[in-house]
């Protein structure tokens, strides 16, 4: 939510009075450093450091001006602390009144910049002090760092550092909304009239935040603890990052600043995790996983055999690379300091490493830094055992962990990382780190200071191994958070909450509501906590079908496209699939090779995402939307049964280009529809989705198509040889309609020439709903006869129970007949998603299919007598269109090599759901 504040014309300081931003006297000094696009000003007076200001070239007044100040909290470690009354008030707080101006010096980069150095002096204490300003070409941000030195003593610590810590002045009057109030590891981001500022520590622990006081003021400020005693060479501050924005999009201008720092470019990465496929030897069944076989046990020719099978199913048929098959938990002698086993990999990991090479793919191992998951105490008792540092006793799952700051078990880890790159790993999933520490005996600070003990090991050991080889790729998950600094490091960190899970939404399918849970948690992070990381480097926990915990095996293949669809959707750059070659079917395959294919063509559009709509996990509309100049895609689902609207702004905050005109909205998933209606910036587009329904829009100008337009109806085209375009259209209610008929030479239907102004409509011949009658109700029966009619190729019957007064409780399983024979149900009989068991909750789903051939049924429902709640009945149906055909020729036919999104249901089956009754249970008769 944003916050609403006023900034003051005027803004006062010791000794000077109504300050405003004018030329400087004769006894100041002012110092700039700049670029193409912003200039800073540091203006000294009477030795003093006395403002700063950022301003957009050629602007006067400049838009920020502060009074440059910092902190600094200093354990001191001597008689009477600086500032101080009496021996042993810790820590001294120093700040720029402590320090005397000496001298300054800008100088050029190598990367075609400038660094602006000023030198101080201590006042009354005989610490000294550096400023560094780094600005880069063509950029609209600069950095701000402190050196901080003690030249004589050697003794004293530093406890807290705040680069920024100061007041922010205003020129003018003028609105200010916070539209990032920064915290923990995020930024701060504030939208003027007309411009923005943005800032932060680079440091994924640092704490950044803008408060404004009584009088109206804001204070800036970034900080981060040190715990480090001060030496003649001293302590480099984490440089803070300032930066100003042409225009109000503040977090455009962030993410813009972010793309500049990360460790690598984007890229699509694509890898396939081992983890529902193989586990180790010493592994414990029985809680997750019923039994192994021999082909499930992870060693170098079962690894061989289930490569051989995706690049059989997957690479090959579809030109896909696969970056990097990674070995997850299980690969490691559980007594061991990560050491591979030799029994299942006789030649460590040089034979995988040659083997995947030759195929353009390579080795990922995974590591569990604070003790990993399957038999995890084994691992953990042995290193307790031979002298390495574990901090907890297993009272509860996760009590007991490695120390990675601890100094045995830190080498051990870095020496195995470094051992393994050296060898050929190209790819390393470092999953469960614990950021704090509080025993004495590891050899690093504790308490606060301990976070920065483990945080600074593992960029150490990144930067360490990346030394080795620059394209190695980290992900970093559980333990980490979304602060946006880490990409300054590792390619990829953990979206937060499980692997995976459900949401309490109602679904029929466990697809459905593992989807929901996954959105749900990506709402909570960029939504509800305003958390500034970008979806193109969250790791998601990938598609998952897994074989060993038995994940989503038995579904629809519709679902498993839905599923696959959105996750490349949302705009994920790293393409993990959990997918089990043993169990994939060749439809499976194909699908979510296409999707892919589809997400790598966008790629480039789909790296800017914004999150709108409703709340998945109370059941709201929401979509992904991706915009970029005058293009976008928006994927939106409905988590619920029933339907809803959504409503998406052709916002520039959200990528739009501004004057953007003429611009069109097409559905290419789960089938293709084209808009009659034209958009341009700042419309609002309204989108109608049906129950469970997941879609994807793609915008893009009427001026950049060059194949038909045809608009009003769905349909699917194919392309010929010498560029004609063959279009199957459906009945509909709206009647088709050419848009760019000024670029067709002719359209023909059965040989026939048309007008380009008139193509033929097609229309059902039949009702497409099914029918029913309720025969009977009574207080533990209801009786309803159901006629499929002619048109509907598929009917899911669903049934929703909702507890009376929303109690949640095990709902009840009623008995359910169709005709007299048992129908197949989700909760009794032979499940239609039978691994799927929801936990206590107010409402769920019982559904089955209609028989095949036969339309007319009796639907007979028991319930328990004394039940009370509420039975919705509900018709999910695929309906069969009746269709058209026309030839088009183009003016100037050219060969469109677009990649669509798969289609899953039949050319003319579309889906469509239905509230058929709603009836009450009180427990009596009716």
């Amino acid at each position: 939510m944003k916050k609403h504040f006023f900034l003051l014309l005027t803004f006062f300081i010791p000794q000077i009075i109504n300050v405003s931003w004018a030329l400087p006297s004769v006894t100041e000094q002012v110092i700039q450093i700049k670029n193409e696009n912003i200039t800073y000003s540091i203006t000294i007076a009477d030795g003093q450091l006395l403002t700063e200001a950022l301003a957009i070239n050629n602007n006067i007044p400049p838009p920020v001006v502060t009074n440059a100040d910092f902190a600094l909290e200093i354990v001191w470690a001597d008689w009477l602390p600086p500032g101080k009354s009496n021996h042993g008030d810790n820590p001294a707080n120093l700040s720029k009144k402590d320090f005397e101006f000496v001298n300054h010096s800008i100088n050029k980069t190598l990367d075609g910049g400038e660094r602006l150095e000023l030198n101080f002096a201590g006042i009354n204490q005989h610490l000294t002090l550096q400023l560094s300003y780094q600005i880069l070409p063509n950029t609209y941000y600069l950095k701000r760092s402190i050196l901080i030195k003690d030249p004589i003593y050697h003794k004293h610590l530093l406890h807290l550092i705040k680069p920024l810590d100061a007041n922010l002045i205003s020129h003018n009057t003028s609105t200010t909304d916070i539209v990032n109030q920064g915290g923990f590891g995020q930024p701060v981001g504030v939208a003027f009239s007309q411009n923005g500022l943005f800032f932060g520590l680079e440091y994924p622990a640092g704490t950044n935040t803008i408060v404004a006081d009584k009088s109206g003021d804001f204070r800036m400020s970034s900080k981060r603890f040190v715990g480090q005693k001060l030496s003649a060479k001293g302590y480099q501050s984490n440089p803070v990052v300032i930066g100003l924005t042409p225009d109000k999009l503040v977090k455009h201008g962030f993410m813009g600043y972010l793309n500049d720092i990360k460790s690598q470019p984007l890229k699509p990465y694509t890898l396939y995790n081992s983890w529902y496929d193989l586990r180790g030897r010493g592994y414990t069944v029985g809680q997750y996983v019923e039994s192994l076989a021999d082909i499930d046990y992870m060693s170098e020719s079962n690894v061989n055999r289930l490569y051989d099978l995706i690049k059989k199913k997957f690479i090959d048929p579809y030109g896909l690379p696969l970056d990097a098959f990674v070995l997850d938990d299980g690969w490691d002698i559980y007594g061991s300091d990560w050491k591979i086993r030799p029994d299942d990999f006789p030649d460590g990991v040089s034979n995988l490493v040659t083997n995947l090479n030759r195929n353009q793919t390579d080795l990922g191992m995974w590591f569990g830094p604070t003790g990993g998951y399957s038999d995890r105490m084994q691992r953990i008792n042995w290193y307790r055992d031979n002298g390495f540092e574990v901090t907890g006793e297993e009272k509860k799952w996760g009590g007991a962990q490695l120390c990675l700051a601890g100094q045995r078990y830190r080498h051990a880890f870095e020496s195995r990382n470094i051992e393994f790159t050296q060898q050929g790993v190209n790819y390393y999933k470092w999953d469960g780190i614990q950021f704090s520490c509080n025993e004495t005996d590891h050899g690093h600070p504790i308490g606060l200071y301990s976070q920065t003990a483990v945080l600074d090991t593992v960029i150490d050991v990144i930067d360490k191994v990346t030394e080795i080889n620059p394209n190695v790729y980290h992900s970093i998950t559980s333990g980490t958070w979304l602060s946006p600094w880490w990409l300054m490091h590792a390619n990829q960190i953990w979206m937060q909450g499980e692997d995976y899970g459900y949401a309490s939404v109602p679904s029929i399918n466990r697809r459905d509501a593992s989807i929901t849970y996954r959105d749900s948690v990506l709402y909570d992070d960029l939504k509800h906590k305003n958390l500034w990381f970008p979806v193109s480097n969250m790791m998601t926990h990938g598609i998952i079908k897994g074989k060993l915990e038995n994940l989503h095996v038995n579904e629809p293949l519709d679902k498993f496209t839905d599923n696959a669809m959105l996750y490349f959707a949302r705009g994920v750059s790293m393409y993990e699939l959990y997918t089990s070659p043993d169990i994939m079917s060749d439809d499976e395959w194909r699908v979510l090779a296409q999707s892919m294919l589809w997400a790598k063509q966008n790629f480039t559009l789909l790296m800017n995402t914004e999150m709108v709509g409703g709340d998945p996990a109370q059941g709201q509309a929401y979509a992904y939307v991706h915009f970029d100049k005058n293009k976008g895609i928006i994927a939106v689902r409905n988590p619920a049964h029933y339907p809803q609207k959504i409503s998406i702004n052709l916002s520039p905050a959200m990528g739009m280009s501004k004057h953007s005109d003429q611009l069109l909205l097409e559905k290419t998933y789960p089938y293709q529809y084209l808009s009659k209606d034209s958009y341009q910036d700042g419309d609002t587009i309204t989108l109608d989705l049906d129950g469970y329904e997941t879609s994807i829009y793609e915008i893009y100008a009427a001026k950049d198509s060059q194949q038909p337009l045809l608009a009003g109806v769905p349909f699917y085209s194919t392309q010929g040889s010498n560029g004609d375009w063959n279009i199957h259209y459906f009945a509909s209610q709206l009647k088709p309609e050419l848009l760019n008929i000024e670029q067709i030479h002719a359209v023909s239907q059965n040989g026939q020439a048309l007008d380009l102004n008139n193509i033929p409509a097609v229309k059902n011949k039949q009702s497409d709903k099914l029918k029913y009658r309720i025969l009977q109700q009574s207080a533990s029966q209801l009786i309803i006869e159901l006629d499929a009619g002619q048109s509907t190729e598929s009917v899911e019957i669903g049934l929703l129970l909702t507890n009376k007064d929303l109690v949640a409780s095990t709902l009840p399983l009623p008995k359910v007949e169709l005709d007299k024979k048992a129908l197949t149900m989700a909760f009794e009989g032979t499940k239609v998603d039978k691994d799927f068991i929801e936990p206590k909750q107010q409402s769920g789903w019982y559904s089955s299919h209609l028989p095949s051939g036969s339309r007319s049924n009796k639907l007979i429902v028991t319930l328990p007598k004394d039940w009370q709640g509420n039975l919705e009945l509900w018709a999910f149906t695929e309906v069969v269109k009746p269709y058209g055909s026309i030839k088009i020729n183009m003016k100037k036919p050219s060969n469109i090599k677009r990649q669509l999104p798969p289609s899953v249901i039949g050319k003319g089956s579309f889906k469509e759901s239905y509230k058929m009754a709603d009836l009450k249970f009180t427990g009596v008769s009716q």
